[in-house]
């Protein structure tokens, strides 16, 4: 195998990176032909001489010039070439059992290697970029399957909707890095309508790097539905459940970066930093999953109805729509205080207000996430 190709290995188990089809291939046939093919065994079809052929100067494992190797023999014929002798049938035996253990020792190396890229295979991606054309990219975060507590202690506040507590297993799915924003939004809006129109630049506060808003639930799902019909892939709003347990990403405290309202300022813009407006994505500190404005910037609508509480609430992770009323929406606004864009804060929005955006969900294994338009 080259040195060049050895590096390249040597890349993709050090950085766990996954080699293309091509490549896989590639690595197979280098650990396939990586013994030396320049000594040949043949046999001649009309006196059964066995010869060994040496194409070009070889040196042996040891370092013994092939000269040696040919002096060794015993009962050597020369054929008057020197690339090719005749050597006992010992030799010959000794040669090719070598030959075969050298190819076991090949073959058990090959697994191995192949055993590693296949399980580099089979793990998901953790990030997945789809292109929406004219340069700009939509990027998606890997959230690992997991078992999180939801709701509030009663320690937090008077919050019954956030109550009782309960425990919720969580599948793993990829959620939007950030916000949705303005640029994604005028990309997908100019998609063919599927069900409903949507405005091309409905927001309030303008920015392509802003988050969309002033947008109804209806609209986020339009914007979900041309997305799965454009990548193939079946793009939707995320649950309640899914929501908190990607917002906390392992925490218990009222934000992911802590209890204070100044842990809260540095994550998020909300009322106390905010300047009465939305800012950029992406400008605050992410959480643990690599995840932006889960707090602030604008609230987010989930697929859920709202109920008052969380009792008979789902615990697989999956969106609540039979019953409620209303829809549900998370992380609190520019406009909201500190005790809005708490994590296990539930709010309620029915119309277009430029304190609303949305970000999305892709998952293998689908809930029903969309909002039923008969109920």
């Amino acid at each position: 195998m080259s040195e060049k190709k050895r590096e390249k290995l040597k890349e993709y188990f050090e950085t766990g990176k996954k080699p293309t089809e091509d490549q896989f291939e590639d690595l197979i046939d280098s650990c396939l032909n990586s013994q030396d093919d320049r000594i040949k065994i043949e046999q001649n079809g009309n006196d059964g001489v066995v010869t060994v052929k040496i194409e070009g100067k070889l040196q042996l494992d040891e370092g013994v010039a092939i000269n040696n190797f040919v002096n060794d023999l015993s009962g050597e014929q020369q054929n008057g070439d020197n690339n090719s002798i005749v050597p006992t049938s010992q030799a010959v035996k000794s040669y090719v059992q070598e030959k075969i253990s050298t190819l076991e020792s090949n073959i058990a190396q090959l697994e191995e290697r192949i055993n590693a890229i296949e399980k580099l295979l089979e793990e998901p991606d953790k990030f997945i970029e789809e292109d929406l054309g004219d340069g700009v990219k939509l990027e998606m975060v890997l959230i690992p399957a997991g078992t999180f507590l939801m709701g509030s202690p009663e320690s937090e506040g008077p919050y019954s909707s956030e109550r009782p507590q309960h425990f919720v297993s969580v599948p793993a799915f990829y959620m939007s890095k950030f916000q949705v924003t303005q640029a994604q939004w005028k990309a997908i809006a100019s998609l063919p309508k599927i069900n409903d129109d949507l405005n091309q630049d409905p927001s309030y506060f303008k920015g392509n790097d802003r988050p969309v808003e002033t947008i109804t639930r209806f609209s986020a799902v339009e914007f979900c539905d041309r997305l799965s019909l454009k990548t193939g892939r079946h793009y939707r709003l995320p649950s309640e459940a899914e929501w908190e347990y990607a917002c906390r990403a392992g925490t218990l405290t009222k934000y992911y970066s802590g209890n204070s309202e100044g842990d809260l300022a540095r994550v998020a813009w909300y009322q106390g930093n905010s300047s009465g407006q939305t800012h950029s994505v992406g400008d605050r500190d992410p959480n643990a999953f690599g995840l932006y404005d889960m707090h602030g910037n604008v609230w987010e609508f989930c697929a859920d109805h709202c109920h008052d509480n969380y009792k008979d609430a789902p615990i697989d992770g999956s969106a609540w729509i039979v019953g409620g009323i209303g829809v549900r929406v998370r992380g609190g606004s520019w406009n909201g205080n500190f005790n809005d864009c708490r994590s296990a804060c539930r709010g309620r929005s029915d119309e277009e207000f430029n304190y609303t955006g949305f970000r999305i969900v892709w998952q293998e294994k689908m809930f029903p996430g969309h909002l039923n338009k008969d109920v």
